[in-house]
This record gives structure tokens, C-alpha cells and sequence, in this order.
């Protein structure tokens, strides 16, 4: 029906606009438009006109100059949203109009709390009229910015100045600026004056002043030797609210690394500093920084990146990687693929591994593989990218089958025949892990066994939430299935934390509270909805789950009594239910869930609604 962008027939636009007219209860909204003709915006805007509950909206290009969406009825729809609290642009070629039309939603929606925005557009001229209008806005959170860094756009310390009075803002992520030194002290002030930040995030953001290779330049001799990392500094030691930072230390001269991981042993705020872009010229310099320094147990590598035939040496990095991406544009050599799989074991404290190379993985690289996914106990994300015969993708599989930290799988190339596509299928599904796969989405060509397979087994599957491909026409039955599956695993995972956090205390979110007691994104779930941090989530979750093991409690929320458990006395002296011992209830307990009460007449009709 929709792909890559695309409606294939013009009935399945038509269907998907009336969906979205009776769909009264959608609160997440996500549209990228930029494939569709004119008067396809058109009529996908007034679809929306309906909606009234959206609490979460991203829309993929801002362009007033687009005569298929009038500006006047974006606008109108953001603010008929009276709960919306999280606004997304991706693209934002801005003129004054709309400009003026979107921006007026931060002055008048008091719930806003979570802007994104990409201003790579922004033309230099409307940068200020962008910052006044942020600047009006004191309730928000979140502030995500996504700039250029081959045009002009806003500057950093606009941006900063904008959010000097923003005293409720705890997230601060701005992606893809240049900065200048004073831009860098503007920042250092806004956040010293808003006392509220406590995640910093400047991802590949660039220092126009600093060099790659040897000193600060000639110009700059007579500041000092280090004057540019200054106002980093000073922020480390006078911003007390830093939690979490994130900061394009590679992109400065050893030296200034070293001045800057001096400050940071010295702050006690910062939990956790993430360095992201480090290549195999300057990873292992950086690794012996940390060392020295002794901040090792607080910095994060982001990516540690080798390509083609490098000879990086990640077994130096030790538990102080978190992200290690092996990329290769042409053949990766059987030696140096070797290589790499014999000092993947070293790295305990890997999280993400990404293998895209384009070369077969032989059978003792496919072993070394195998044995590591089997033992490791923290990797999370992985994306496996390369071509494999059957022996070596059965050793894989098999591997994958053992894993039990792994919640989002990434499979690109290999495993393309009918049996392993087939047991791929029964890897995930048999996982309580896997939250997200993505299955020869890159090359476009699944293998149509993997299909039916998958629809024909997902049923069981109560954790996966997101199934990635390239769908194939033949297949559309056994395609919607499946996403059906997912659909009711996003509903169960709401009514779980719904239960939890006490906003609807029903039958069915225990049910679902019992599915995915152990669910790690139910925390992520509970967090959101109840703002909490992560071991709060995780302590009402296990005590929501502990009331469930109580008799009166039990029978309370299956519907079975209103309060607590009353029997009347056996005239043979048979035992009640309500005196029975806790081990013996207990022993009951094991066996029984909530699902296994038959519902009453009130809660198949809260069902059904």
C-alpha cells in the first residue's frame, strides 16, 4: 500500500484519508509528504482536520511556497491540538509566512514541552524573527536543533540566548553548527543562567578555531596556548546541573583534549560524557587520554570507526567502547575480517556493533562471530552486513538464537535461503529480547519465504515492535498480518504503563502487565508517562507486578470480587479460598493468569471500546 514514501495506487491514499477521519483516538501523528503530488497533500490536510488529540506531530518539509498545503490550515490543525507537547519538523525551508504561522504555536501553547526542528534552511534573514519566538517560549524541555554546516544558518549563540530564561529546559541538543569562541562563551552563559540543563548534546557540531593536527595557530598566540577550550572549561567547573554531555572533543588537537578530560576529573556533576567521530588516526591516542587522566569510567566512545584495511587497534580501547562500526566500501581481506572478530571479545563494554563490509565471512571469522554474540552480555544493537554461505549463516543463527541481551536486529545480504529465512523467523519470534528488526531492508530484496514464516508465527510474540522490510506485493496478506501483531504490541505495551503508572487500573493492562513484566522498553514507557527516572520505573513495576501475587488483589483486578475474597463456611469443613496459606495460594498462582478469568460484561466492553 505505502512505499518508500509512495501510495501505489491512488484507492490506498483515499483509504488511508478516511482512516484517518474516524481515527479519533491517534495521538502520534508522522507525515512525510515529500514524495506525494500537490493535491495529495491536499487531501492528506484535510483528513487531519478531524484530529483533535494529537499529542505528538512530525511533519517532514515546512514550505510555503508548497501550493498543495495551505499554511493557514497547518496552523489551524497545530493549534486545534490542544495537548500537543511535542512538534518535529525534518525540514524547515522557512519564508516569513510560515514562519510566522508555526512559530506562533510557542507563544500560545503552554503544553508544548518538546521542539525538534531542522533549520538548515533558515535563511539568515528570518534567523531572528526564529529566535524571538523561541525566546517567548519559557515551558520547554526539550529543544532539538538541526543546522548545516555548508550554508549559514543560525548561530550558536542566538540559539543560547534564546534559552536564557527557558528555566524548565533539561535538554539541549543542537546537531550540525559551526561555533565560533564566542559563540562557545554565549552557550557557557545561557546554560550557567538557566541552571536547568542537565543533558548537552553537540553532535558533530564544528570549531571553526580548532585544528585536527598541532597547536592553536599563530594568530591566536597571544591568548594562550589553550584559550579556545576556556569557555568549556569554565563550563565544567561553574554549570553544576550537567548530567550527561556529549562533545566534539575529537575535533580538537590532543593537547585541548587533554586540558578539557583535566577539567572533567575535576567536575562531579557530569555522569557520562560521550565522544562520538573518532577514526582510527586518533582512537587509540584518545584511549590513552582517558587513562591518564583517569576519566575513563566516564567517557563513552561514541563510534569507533575502521575502513578498509586499517589497522586499528580496538583491543587497546578495553570496556571503554561503547559503538564500534566496521566499515569497509570494498573487499575486506580474510586476514584483517579475522582480525577484527579475535579482538571484538575484548570489548565488554560494547552496546552497539555495526559489521558492514562487502565480503563473504568465512567459516572461522563466522566462529569467532558466533562465540561472541553467544557471551556477551550488554550488546543491545547490532547490524550485520555482509554476504555468508550456509554453513557460516547457520552458525550465526544458531548464535543469535542463545543471545539474550540483543532488542534490536539489523540483517542485511546473508541469510537469503528458505531455511535460514525460516529460522531467522524463529529467532525472533521465540526471543522476549528483540524489539526491532529490520530484514534486507538496505538491498531491497527479501527472501519471499521469510513472509509467511514470520505471519505464521509472530502471533506468540508479545515484545516485537517494529518489523522492517522491503514489502513485496506477493506477499501483502502475510505483510499485514504481521504489522497487525505489531500494532497490538504497541497497544499492550500502552495499557502495561498505563497500569503501572495508575491511569487506567483495568483487567486488560494487567493482562499486559503480566506479558511484559520484564520488558525493558516498559520502563522507557513508565518513565515517559509518569516522568520518573529509571529505577523509580523499575521499582513501581516490580511492585505492581508484587500486587498481583496478593489473593484479594487478584480476584480484585480479574473481576471477580469488588474488595476481597469471601467464602462462606463448607458445612463438610472443606477449606475456603480465603484461609488458604500463602505458599498454597502461591502454588495456585503460578499456574493461573489474569487472562484465564473470563471477563464480566463491563470489561468486555471496555475491551471493546
Amino acid at each position: 500500500m505505502y512505499r518508500w514514501g509512495v501510495f501505489e495506487l491512488p484507492v490506498f491514499l483515499s483509504l488511508f484519508c478516511d482512516g484517518l477521519r474516524q481515527c479519533h483516538r491517534l495521538r502520534s501523528l508522522t507525515l512525510c509528504v515529500d514524495s506525494l503530488f500537490q493535491s495529495e497533500r491536499r487531501r492528506l490536510l484535510d483528513a487531519m482536520s478531524n484530529l483533535h488529540h494529537i499529542e505528538e506531530f512530525s511533519y517532514d518539509r515546512l514550505d510555503v511556497s508548497d501550493k498543495g498545503v495551505s499554511m493557514s490550515d497547518l496552523r489551524d490543525f497545530i493549534m486545534s491540538n490542544a495537548k500537543l507537547n511535542r512538534l518535529q519538523v525534518q525540514r524547515f525551508d522557512a519564508v516569513p509566512t510560515s514562519l510566522w504561522y508555526v512559530l506562533r504555536l510557542l507563544a500560545t501553547n503552554a503544553r508544548l514541552s518538546d521542539l525538534c526542528l531542522d533549520v538548515s534552511c533558515l535563511p539568515a534573514s528570518e534567523c531572528g524573527l526564529f529566535s524571538l519566538a523561541l525566546q517567548e517560549h519559557r515551558t520547554l524541555k526539550s529543544l532539538r536543533l538541526v543546522g548545516s554546516l555548508r550554508r549559514p544558518t543560525l548561530s550558536v549563540a542566538a540559539v543560547a540566548q534564546a534559552v536564557e530564561s527557558a528555566t524548565a529546559l533539561s535538554t539541549l541538543e543542537l546537531s550540525y553548527f559551526h561555533f565560533t569562541i564566542g559563540d562557545a562563551w554565549a552557550l557557557v552563559t545561557s546554560l550557567a543562567c538557566t541552571k536547568s540543563v542537565q543533558q548537552l548534546a553537540l553532535f558533530a557540531c564544528v570549531p571553526i578555531y580548532s585544528h585536527l593536527a598541532g597547536g592553536p595557530c599563530s594568530s591566536d598566540s597571544g591568548r594562550g596556548a589553550f584559550w579556545h577550550m576556556h569557555p568549556f572549561v569554565h563550563m565544567l567547573r561553574k554549570v553544576t546541573s550537567l548530567r550527561k554531555l556529549t562533545f566534539p572533543l575529537a575535533s580538537y588537537p590532543p593537547d585541548d583534549q587533554r586540558t578539557f578530560l583535566g577539567a572533567l576529573r575535576a567536575n562531579d556533576s557530569v555522569e557520562e560524557m560521550h565522544v562520538d567521530r573518532l577514526n582510527n588516526r586518533n582512537f587509540s591516542e584518545f584511549c590513552r587520554l582517558i587513562c591518564e587522566t583517569c576519566t575513563a569510567s566516564r567517557v563513552r566512545i561514541g563510534t569507533a570507526r575502521a575502513i578498509d584495511e586499517t589497522r586499528l587497534d580496538i583491543a587497546s580501547a578495553g570496556s571503554h567502547t561503547g559503538d564500534v562500526s566496521v566499515l569497509a566500501e570494498g573487499m575486506l581481506r580474510r586476514v584483517e575480517m579475522h582480525r577484527w572478530f579475535t579482538q571484538l571479545s575484548t570489548l565488554s563494554g560494547l552496546t552497539t556493533l555495526t559489521i558492514d563490509v562487502a565480503s563473504t565471512i568465512d567459516a572461522e571469522s563466522a566462529a569467532l562471530f558466533a562465540q561472541y554474540l553467544r557471551n556477551t552480555q550488554l550488546l543491545n544493537d547490532v547490524k550485520m552486513s555482509f554476504f555468508a554461505l550456509r554453513h557460516e549463516a547457520l552458525v550465526l543463527l544458531n548464535a543469535l538464537s542463545h543471545n539474550s541481551s540483543i532488542t534490536a536486529l539489523a540483517v542485511e545480504y546473508w541469510c537469503r535461503s528458505k531455511r535460514t529465512a525460516r529460522i531467522m523467523t524463529d529467532v525472533v519470534c521465540s526471543s522476549k529480547k528483540i524489539l526491532t528488526l529490520a530484514y534486507h531492508l538496505a538491498c531491497r530484496n527479501p527472501p519471499p519465504a521469510f513472509f509467511p514464516a514470520l505471519a505464521q508465527d509472530i502471533e506468540s510474540n508479545c515484545t516485537i515492535l517494529s518489523v522492517k522490510t522491503f514489502p513485496l506485493m506477493s506477499v501483502t496478506k502475510h505483510w499485514n498480518r504481521i504489522q497487525e501483531v505489531v500494532a497490538r504490541n504497541h497497544s499492550l505495551l500502552v495499557r502495561a504503563a498505563q497500569y503501572v503508572t495508575g491511569c487506567a487500573v483495568l483487567k486488560s493492562g494487567a493482562e499486559a502487565l503480566e506479558l511484559l513484566g520484564s520488558n525493558r522498553m516498559l520502563v522507557s514507557k513508565v518513565q515517559e508517562m509518569a516522568s520518573v527516572g529509571e529505577t523509580e520505573a523499575r521499582d513501581v513495576i516490580r511492585s505492581r507486578l508484587a500486587d498481583l501475587d496478593d489473593l484479594d488483589f487478584f480476584m480484585s483486578v480479574a473481576g471477580v470480587v469488588r474488595e476481597r475474597v469471601a467464602c462462606e463456611e463448607s458445612a463438610e469443613g472443606r477449606a475456603c479460598l480465603e484461609t488458604l496459606p500463602y505458599d498454597c495460594w502461591w502454588s495456585l498462582r503460578r499456574y493461573l493468569r489474569v487472562a484465564d478469568i473470563i471477563d464480566g460484561p463491563q470489561e468486555r466492553q471496555n475491551k471493546h471500546h
